[in-house]
């Protein structure tokens, strides 16, 4: 991603909050600044590219340089972001306390360094943050040393020698144990050139792997023991083993709430673990159990700052429609999004990025359901900074989704434009391209659909059977299980609703 790109996704994510503690900080005088001059090009929305900010930029300040601006203002942007953090995220807070304590002792600040220190050592211990406490106590060692013990007792340095010990040993078996499970995650999700044979050999390798690792493992750590849930989960999911899944997932949600100690302000860990869950559950299909997760959820939503209130609404609207989205119920989807207009909809401006992109998302898809293409044309418009979800599925679905709504609106033309961009793109970047895309592709790009409906239905029988396929394949699940793009094609062939084709598939699954 190009740097003004970067600049253009950080300033996009700003809270008002924030844009306003950053003007506060980066105005000194009243001389406006080049990288300012940028800033409220953005902030003003005279321009949306990079190509476009630079040419207003240059209308502004003909002599300036763009290039070294741009990167000031990003230096700035995030200097300013990380200090926000502060007292907001336990780790900022951990590592900031870290580099304080260096940079005392560089200036001989020996007393006000060891105190900072053993306050960093009693908060990784609370957090049980292995890695910020094996820092803190390398340093503590590293300084008793240089400076020749100073008034420490033989005892002292054994207890500090030991707990540095057990840090590190902690953090190896944490190191250890998330490896395996990235491998197991890697091979679940059909990446790699692996025939399915060698990938299930490759699968209970793992598997048997990290549960003699667990069995040895010395620590009890939270974070220890969600790696293993999670390990366990994923592996069951492929084994179709739901109700065991569903078991462990209550478990670990149960410990999480009870051990508070661990919870940041405001709870983020929790919610990331939450929103993980119900992604979990929906992969099994079991949504009846989305209920007691969703309860668990709306309790964070009662207390802490704005921001974090409308970020868990959004996970809570994302996974109450979920299960109507799945068996077409687009009429309860629109109750329910009508539900969250005025805490939700019109406060989006506190959504991250990504929040954001899946909030309006799943907007247009209930449009799309209820065939009122212009809304659904209207909420996809609002993703305007699609180059921050370029690591997710999400992206694919929205380009997709783009593609379906000009076809609805007879833009055919454009539709097969639009394509070979598309096309071209994947190419050029050397991406792995799902075939659900390119078969969604051919289809609206194809000129000689059957026209009378016997023929219709044979052609739909003989696509079905390609789709299975799609269904079986795990790369493609991923952009599946956001929305089924084949009962899209199969209700354009069967002349039927989108509703109507999803309750149909939704009957049959039960």
């Amino acid at each position: 991603m190009k740097k003004v790109d970067s600049v253009i996704s950080l300033i996009c994510s700003l809270s008002k909050s924030e844009k306003k503690h950053f003007y506060s900080h980066v105005v000194k005088d009243n001389t406006e600044k080049d990288y300012l001059v940028i800033y409220d090009i953005i902030v003003s929305g005279q321009a949306q590219t990079g190509r476009e900010v630079k040419q207003v930029f240059y209308e502004h300040r003909p002599q300036g340089s763009f290039e070294v601006s741009i990167q000031y203002l990003y230096e700035r942007l995030v200097e300013t972001l990380v200090l926000l953090r502060r007292k907001k995220d336990v780790w900022y807070d951990l590592y900031t306390n870290i580099c304080k304590a260096r940079m005392l002792y560089e200036r001989s600040l020996f007393h006000e360094s060891f105190e900072l220190l053993e306050e960093t050592v009693e908060l990784a211990k609370q957090y049980e943050n292995n890695e910020a406490l094996s820092v803190a106590l390398k340093l503590q060692q590293e300084y008793l040393l240089s400076l020749h013990f100073p008034a420490v007792t033989r005892e002292e340095l054994s207890s500090l020698n030991v707990f540095q010990q057990t840090a590190f040993q902690k953090n190896t078996e944490i190191a250890e144990y998330f490896s395996l499970y990235m491998l197991l995650r890697y091979y679940l999700s059909g990446k790699g050139n692996l025939s399915e044979k060698e990938r299930q050999k490759e699968i209970e390798k793992v598997w048997t792997k990290g549960l003699a690792l667990y069995a040895s493992c010395q620590s009890t750590d939270f974070e220890l023991k969600k790696i293993h849930t999670f390990f366990q989960v994923y592996y069951l999911i492929d084994k179709q083993d739901n109700k065991e899944v569903i078991r462990l997932l209550k478990e670990i949600a149960g410990q999480m709430e009870k051990s508070k100690q661990l919870w940041t302000t405001p709870p983020v860990d929790y919610l990331v673990l939450l929103e993980e869950i119900l992604k979990l559950v929906c992969l099994t299909g079991e949504y009846g159990e989305l209920a007691g997760f969703l309860k668990r959820l709306k309790r964070l939503e009662k207390s802490n700052s704005l921001e974090f209130q409308i970020n868990v609404r959004c996970v809570l609207f994302r996974y109450e429609v979920t299960p109507y989205l799945k068996k077409g119920d687009f009429q309860m989807c629109q109750k329910i999004m009508k539900s969250y207009q005025s805490t939700l909809f019109k406060k989006d401006q506190w959504l991250t990025p990504l929040r954001k992109n899946e909030l309006f998302l799943y907007a247009a898809l209930i449009y799309l359901g209820l065939q009122d293409y212009k809304k659904a044309r209207r909420e996809l418009a609002q993703l305007t900074f699609e180059n921050t979800i370029d690591f997710f599925p999400l992206r694919r679905v929205i380009r997709l989704l783009h593609l379906i709504l000009l076809y609805e609106a007879k833009e055919y033309e454009q539709v097969r434009e639009e394509s070979r961009v598309i096309r071209r793109g994947v190419t050029l970047k050397k991406e792995e391209g799902f075939k659900t895309e390119y078969r969604l592709m051919w289809f609206m790009t194809k000129r000689d659909l059957p026209v009378l409906k016997k023929e219709r239905e044979a052609f739909w029988k003989k696509l079905s059977v390609e789709f299975q396929e799609l269904y079986a394949d795990k790369c493609e699940k991923q952009l599946l299980q956001i929305f089924d793009f084949t009962a899209w094609i199969e209700a354009k062939l069967l002349r039927k609703s989108l509703s109507e084709v999803l309750a149909e598939r939704h009957v049959s699954v039960c």
